[in-house]
């Protein structure tokens, strides 16, 4: 198919599907409706990349160029054990306008979609994604799951001393020194370097991220990322041994002496040993997770270990979304409810 071939589906059912341009911008987050701060992260999680790439989010247009339908793909570099790094992506904000739903708009961008990586990930689809994606040759990956601490925290609990919190990320030979010692570790991982984890964490534009240390005999041995929301906690990331098992402990034990519940999605049985001993509770069912690529042996390697937590992709970056929105939204409405006020009085 090229770029603008139409595709006819049904009587007067015409469209075309593309890649994204950056003035397709406004009509797309139109068509979203996301929330209010989505026009501020876009040029952040679409338009300005950690790197050079060529992938691109795809566009369904209708025959009078209307935007009727959107898959936005975030570029990653995956560092598989076996064969190193590779380019990926995530597939993200999956949507097809309510009235072209059932007439093959989504299955067409998918299929453009594997044009795009040769490897394409996805966590947290809809069960109405989830079947597009199981008919398009695309492998499930039920190993992710959600859990949440809600019990009794300990504010008395002794801290770590191998603990240190601190407000930004480690320098970034610190970072790419302690990445190139860990990275074996995993069969498949998003490489987590200086320069990723400055866009993904420092460099977010609407949400603020924090971190724990874990340091021994001096030198940074395991970084844990994770964001508050109120009175919540979500641990999003871990940059360390996939099977060491203090480093984790302190990092849980640290922030069950700070207040309110604690949410962590990941795929690492290690994680989830020591979650469960300390209290939290696991989903029931995994995540909706795929793996798509263009060769089949690949995709079962990735298959095998995939290492997954929320901070990989964009499910995190809708929760901080949506919290941002609804502070930005009750303090626009606290602002609007006061000039009322000073009307009336006036």
């Amino acid at each position: 198919m090229t770029l603008k071939e139409e595709i006819k589906m049904e009587e007067n059912i015409q469209f075309s599907v593309r890649p994204y341009l950056p003035e397709n911008k406004d009509a797309i987050i139109r068509l979203l409706n996301s929330p209010s701060t989505k026009p501020s992260i876009w040029e952040w999680q679409f338009d300005h990349r950690y790197f050079t790439s060529k992938i691109s989010p795809i566009v369904a247009f209708d025959r009078w160029e209307n935007v009727i339908g959107f898959n936005g793909m975030m570029p990653v570099k995956l560092y598989i054990k076996e064969q190193g790094l590779k380019e990926a992506a995530w597939s993200c904000d999956f949507f097809v306008s309510r009235e072209f739903r059932g007439k093959g708009v989504g299955k067409e961008i998918k299929v453009a979609l594997k044009k795009q990586s040769d490897i394409t990930l996805a966590l947290g689809t809809s069960p109405t994604a989830a079947n597009v994606l199981n008919q398009s040759g695309w492998h499930s990956y039920n190993k992710v799951y959600m859990y949440t601490f809600q019990g009794n925290h300990f504010e008395n609990q002794k801290k770590s001393e191998h603990v240190q919190e601190l407000s930004s990320l480690p320098e970034s030979h610190t970072i790419d020194q302690l990445w190139n010692t860990i990275k074996n570790d995993y069969t498949a991982i998003i490489e987590r370097n200086h320069s990723y984890l400055q866009w993904r964490y420092e460099k977010f534009p609407i949400g603020k991220y924090n971190y724990l240390a874990y340091f021994e005999k001096g030198k940074l041995f395991s970084l844990c990322v994770y964001r508050k929301s109120d009175r919540n906690l979500f641990i999003v990331d871990y940059i360390g041994p996939k099977e060491s098992q203090n480093d984790k402990t302190a990092f849980i034990n640290t922030l069950l002496a700070k207040d309110g519940a604690i949410q962590c999605t990941c795929s690492c049985e290690i994680w989830d040993t020591l979650l469960l001993l300390n209290g939290f509770s696991k989903s029931k069912e995994s995540a909706n997770c795929f793996i798509y690529s263009t060769s089949n042996e690949l995709a079962k390697i990735i298959k095998h270990g995939l290492f997954i937590m929320s901070g990989d992709c964009d499910g995190d970056i809708l929760g901080a979304s949506i919290h941002n929105s609804l502070i930005q939204d009750s303090y626009q409405t606290e602002i609007s409810t006061q000039l009322i006020s000073n009307l009336e009085e006036f």
